[in-house]
């Protein structure tokens, strides 16, 4: 039987990250998650266990509950049954759900704010990160929402630490063209992309894409407000991403600043700028404001001003690339200083688990 488990309350294909865990695993591990989605997943887990259970966005909070009680009897049962000594959550919810007392060392890996806001969940959660032997987080930013800890930093920047790194032959515009702005991802917050379209909207000094899925959902609206100059591009295979990257000249990273969700958290996106060395589109008053600014990387955008393209225009244009050059590889040096320091942390964690035949 297995010594390490791995548990999530999230479809695989929803946590990437688990191999910034699973590289440091030369043994057998097996893996709890709750599958969401109803669909078949590959992993290199020796036995993969999915609990299955589709929660509908519409259902009351009262079934909402009910299943997550349903999903931690299902974990704990597990847990009893197989005696891991060792348990890696991939997020916060999946360590509150089932506590400290698992009778196992464990990490947390913390992704997102969840209910800190509730004084119930926030004081197990306390607890749960007191007892564990690692408390991971995704952002500095995060710091400002949990409980004080000794809190060991990793990047969301895994697709790229084996990459050569970029240079961004773009720069300064040295041709009449529009400049190009490129959303690329999963598309959400649509009521901001949906402003910045109509400000943007059919000025030559602009090209908006929004590449990857959910893009359908606004290409109604480009129609009917006779919108040319947006790109729509819905599905494309993950290999890909770099080349949407390389060619725009800005990086659109706009999802507000009203939710502690997107408040605090460093999107993966800021790592593709700072490793291809082009400037972001952030809001104001976020973590990544103040990160990309640090560096030098950023174009500050209020979606309360009646200007905002032509503030995107000055921005950019007025960009220093030397010292823009300069931030991206400070940050992106920053970034492997904490990554190596996380992959030692993890490598003591798992210890001598490899050596079990």
């Amino acid at each position: 039987m297995s010594k390490i488990v791995i548990i999530t309350v999230n479809n695989l294909y929803l946590t990437p990250y688990i191999n910034n865990y699973t590289k440091h695993i030369a043994t057998d591990f097996d893996i709890i998650y709750w599958n969401r989605d109803e669909i078949t997943e590959s992993s290199s887990a020796k036995n993969v266990f999915g609990f299955i259970g589709y929660i509908n966005p519409k259902q009351s909070k009262l079934k909402k509950i009910v299943m997550y009680l349903k999903f931690r009897k299902y974990v704990k049962k597990i847990l009893k049954s197989n005696k891991y000594e060792k348990i890696i959550f991939l997020n916060t919810m999946s360590a509150v759900l089932i506590g400290k007392n698992v009778g196992a060392k464990y990490i947390v890996d913390i992704r997102d704010y969840t209910f800190e806001h509730n004084i119930f969940f926030y004081n197990i959660e306390k607890k749960v990160i007191k007892g564990s032997e690692l408390s991971v987080i995704s952002s500095e930013g995060y710091r400002k929402f949990l409980p004080k800890h000794e809190y060991i930093l990793v990047h969301n920047s895994q697709q790229l630490e084996d990459l050569p790194k970029k240079i961004n032959d773009k720069g300064k515009l040295t041709e009449i063209r529009p400049i190009i702005i490129s959303f690329v991802g999963l598309i959400r917050f649509f009521e901001i992309s949906k402003k910045i379209i109509i400000e943007l909207k059919n000025d030559p000094r602009f090209k908006l894409n929004f590449i990857g899925k959910g893009s359908e959902m606004l290409r109604q609206f480009c129609i009917s407000e006779n919108v040319t100059n947006v790109q729509l591009i819905s599905k494309f295979e993950s290999n890909e991403t770099m080349r949407y990257f390389e060619e725009c000249d800005i990086v659109y990273n706009l999802y507000g600043n009203d939710n502690p969700s997107v408040i605090y958290a460093l999107s993966n996106k800021l790592y593709y700028a700072a490793f291809l060395n082009k400037p972001i589109l952030v809001n104001p008053n976020t973590f990544m404001y103040d990160i990309s600014f640090k560096y030098h990387m950023g174009i500050s955008v209020n979606l309360d001003s009646r200007t905002i393209a032509d503030d995107i225009y000055e921005q950019f244009i007025n960009l220093d690339f030397s010292t823009l050059k300069k931030g991206c590889d400070d940050f992106m040096n920053h970034v492997k200083i904490d990554n190596t320091n996380f992959d030692l942390k993890v490598s003591q964690f798992i210890g001598d688990e490899n050596e079990i035949e």
